[in-house]
């Protein structure tokens, strides 16, 4: 019965669903459960293909903040807070894709650190120098080398 009245008296203390959600998770983590509740209130896109527009309008937004900060030196929180929707946006259409979207980072750095490791061995056994010596077109001619190897073997 005391537990009834805790929790009774904790949800009248609570006015909103976003007071629910642990603020101690990682970012992306705490951003799909902020969705989620949001989707259990019925706040949420209908259909994929929205999302997909809304991460291109996100992007736009912080393509137009770095512009502006080019510009004039101005209003670098700006480019973070885009940056920050962009993240919101994806994650939001990886939990419609019922993907982990923290799981999905970790392979993409995964993968990245794979294909780095791979750069370097060919640096070595292609230019017989270290990576780091290389030049910006030579280590793109590198990863895309790795890149193309990595997905002729894919299997889809």
């Amino acid at each position: 019965m005391v537990k009834h009245k805790e929790k009774a008296k904790k949800s009248s203390q609570s006015s909103s669903m976003m007071d629910n959600v642990l603020t101690t998770l990682p970012a992306l983590k705490h951003a799909h459960k902020i969705q989620q509740h949001a989707a259990y209130d019925g706040f949420d896109w209908r259909d994929k293909a929205h999302i997909l527009d809304k991460i291109h309008e996100e992007l736009q937004e912080l393509q137009d903040a770095l512009k502006f900060y080019e510009e004039t030196n101005k209003h670098h929180d700006h480019i973070i807070e885009e940056l920050g929707d962009c993240l919101f946006a994806i994650t939001n259409y990886a939990r419609h894709l019922n993907i982990d979207s923290e799981m999905a980072l970790k392979q993409a750095n995964q993968k990245f650190i794979h294909r780095y490791k791979k750069m370097e061995i060919l640096a070595n056994d292609i230019y017989h120098r270290p990576f780091s010596t290389l030049s910006i077109q030579e280590k793109e001619a590198l990863w895309q080398q790795v890149k193309i190897t990595n997905n002729n073997n894919k299997r889809y």
